[in-house]
C-alpha cells in the first residue's frame, strides 16, 4: 500500500484486465508515489529551525496564499524527535511566551508540551 505502482497505462486504461469478465482491474499508485510527485525533498546534516523554515517556505511557493494553509509532513520516527529537540531548545533558548504560540483560529494557545508538538507557527 505505501509503495504500489499505479497500473494506468498512456491511454488512460488499466493494463490488467480479469480473464472471465473482461473488465479492467485499477490499481492506485501507494502513498510514497504519490508524495513524490509533489514533494520537495532536502538533505540535511543536522536538523535546524533554519532548516524548518526553508521547508516550510518551499511550501509557501507551491501554495495559492503564502498564509493560513495546512499542511502535512509524511515522516519517520527519528526525524519526529529531531522535530521535537529542535523546538524545544527554540523555546528554551528564547523564551518564548504565550506571545509566540498562540492560535487565532483555534483562539487559544498552541499544544506544546512533553508529547511533542501538535503545530508549529512561523
Amino acid at each position: 500500500m505505501l509503495f504500489s505502482k499505479g497500473n494506468v497505462g498512456a491511454d488512460g486504461k488499466a493494463t490488467i484486465v480479469d480473464p472471465d469478465t473482461n473488465r479492467p482491474i485499477y490499481i492506485s499508485d501507494g502513498l510514497i508515489p504519490q508524495v513524490e510527485a509533489f514533494a520537495s525533498k532536502y538533505a540535511y546534516n543536522k536538523l535546524t529551525i533554519s532548516t524548518l523554515r526553508t521547508a516550510i517556505m518551499a511550501l509557501n511557493h507551491k501554495a495559492a496564499k503564502p498564509t493560513g494553509n495546512h499542511y502535512m509532513f509524511v515522516v519517520n520516527e527519528p526525524f519526529w524527535y529531531q522535530v521535537g529537540e529542535v523546538l524545544d531548545t527554540y523555546l528554551a533558548q528564547y523564551h518564548t511566551d504565550g506571545a509566540y504560540l498562540w492560535s487565532k483560529k483555534s483562539n487559544g494557545y498552541v499544544s506544546v508540551g512533553a508529547e511533542g508538538f501538535d503545530t508549529y507557527n512561523w
